[in-house]
């Protein structure tokens, strides 16, 4: 009997310790409402951003705009760091580093909690990736999300974090490096403090 209580204790503190707080963000200038999650102490879109800016570089993946709804656009790294409504922004890979740090020390267990299945409340939608040239090309829709941060690298390059849960090494589940500025990834925005 000891031993089933002990195991029940266990089981709700793991429910209890990653029960988010979540809501709703209206954004002014398209009236789209995003759902929201508080992951430790940062606020985060649960949904890919799906607004349409004025200026820069922007894609629905394979140029259908049905796609928008589900998956929100794919921008390229200068357009993902103008997007943000007032309030919010582009993350950098620092608060990145951060959620990933709060979610779990095994990188496995991140992508697990980061996927619509996850307990985290963060609801990854895996809107693919686009590039520009040699050739355009959109690949690997629900099979990965990339997502842009604000930090650049260098050269061309800025940091993304990607999900890939189908991928065969472990290793490559979750990936946070450079990535080519010029190409579509989705963006998921982060509340300022």
């Amino acid at each position: 009997m000891k031993k089933i209580i002990a195991i029940y204790l266990l089981i709700s503190f793991y429910l209890l310790s990653f029960s988010q707080e979540t809501g709703t963000y209206k954004d002014s200038r398209d009236d789209k409402v995003y759902k929201t999650v508080k992951i430790g102490d940062q606020w985060i879109m649960s949904e890919n951003l799906a607004y349409k800016p004025t200026s820069g570089n922007y894609w629905a993946y394979n140029n259908d705009q049905s796609n928008v709804a589900k998956y929100g656009y794919l921008y390229d790294w200068e357009t993902a760091k103008k997007a943000s409504p007032s309030g919010w922004h582009l993350p950098t890979r620092e608060e990145w580093d951060i959620l990933i740090k709060y979610l779990s020390d095994s990188s496995n267990m991140v992508c697990e909690k980061l996927l619509p299945s996850g307990n985290s409340g963060f609801m990854a939608q895996f809107g693919g990736i686009y590039f520009p040239s040699p050739i355009e090309k959109f690949y690997s829709l629900n099979e990965v999300v990339a997502i842009w941060s604000s930090t650049y690298v260098s050269g061309n390059q800025a940091y993304r974090i990607q999900l890939s849960p189908k991928a065969v090494n472990p290793d490559d589940k979750l990936i946070l490096w450079g990535w080519p500025c010029d190409c579509g990834l989705s963006v998921r925005l982060f509340q300022d403090k």
